[in-house]
């Protein structure tokens, strides 16, 4: 008796990106994702309350792709909250992030998920990436540790992730509750840090991924906030929650 075939579901992917007044770059950078090899995707947009034409481009764009999908926040939030409610509206365990203005790399989510598929103790996993012009112009590229016990050493001085890069579980985010809202600047490197006492983190040694540099970015613009945030993730190593606060309340 012949047994019938056995159907495998794909793996279905969740990409988080969070914008505000991003309308010069969105339709590019949803161009990227929708020129991935691997297509079982779903791309949720929130709108942060942006004061340019972010929103209307993000709903054309849904209206064309059912694979889209756009939340708004009625007042700014910030990317911290932003994200959360993202990740928050799906179900799938792979949650990819994508900022706007950067560009994926047609196979990313395809090598993420088959290296993930393969190492279920992998918790977190970005890739190298290159830093572009704002108008799209190569500028140079940036090497990352690859292995878990590089990450490991890079993270106590420096960020070994780019965030836009990053593929994490739904399960382990959940279960550490997410990020950080209080963190206005580094929540990222906060939370990998979290992230990583519950598994392994990697990057893929391939450059799948395009940072955007952009001179009124929150991160270039406000470079001093981010530093300190960084340094308030760093004593989290060492302190416990009550001395970190403290701290926090000392930043910029």
């Amino acid at each position: 008796m012949r047994l019938p075939e056995r159907i495998i579901k794909p793996v279905m992917i969740s990409i988080v990106m969070a914008v505000y007044n991003g309308a010069d770059y969105l339709e590019e950078t949803v161009a990227s994702i929708q020129a991935q090899s691997y297509t079982d995707w779903e791309l949720i947009i929130v709108d942060d309350a942006s004061e340019d034409a972010t929103l209307q481009i993000a709903k054309s764009l849904a209206s064309r792709d059912a694979r889209i999908h756009i939340l708004q926040n009625e007042t700014n939030l910030k990317l911290a909250a932003s994200l959360n409610y993202a990740v928050k509206y799906t179900d799938h365990e792979f949650i990819a992030r994508q900022d706007c203005g950067d560009i994926s790399h047609p196979d990313r989510l395809q090598k993420q998920i088959e290296f993930l598929a393969l190492s279920p103790a992998t918790v977190l996993l970005g890739t190298r990436f290159h830093t572009i012009s704002p108008d799209g112009d190569h500028i140079f590229s940036t090497e990352l540790p690859i292995r878990d016990g590089e990450i490991r050493e890079e993270i106590k001085q420096r960020n070994p992730f780019a965030h836009g890069s990053v593929v994490f579980r739904k399960s382990i985010f959940d279960h550490v509750g997410g990020y950080d809202e209080t963190f206005v600047a580094a929540q990222d490197y906060e939370l990998w840090m979290r992230l990583l006492k519950h598994g392994e983190a990697y990057n893929l040694p391939d450059y799948l991924y395009s940072w955007r540099l952009q001179i009124d970015s929150t991160s270039i613009r406000n470079f001093d906030v981010q530093y300190a945030y960084m340094q308030c993730a760093q004593k989290q190593m060492n302190y416990d929650v009550q001395d970190l606060r403290m701290l926090m309340r000392k930043a910029p």
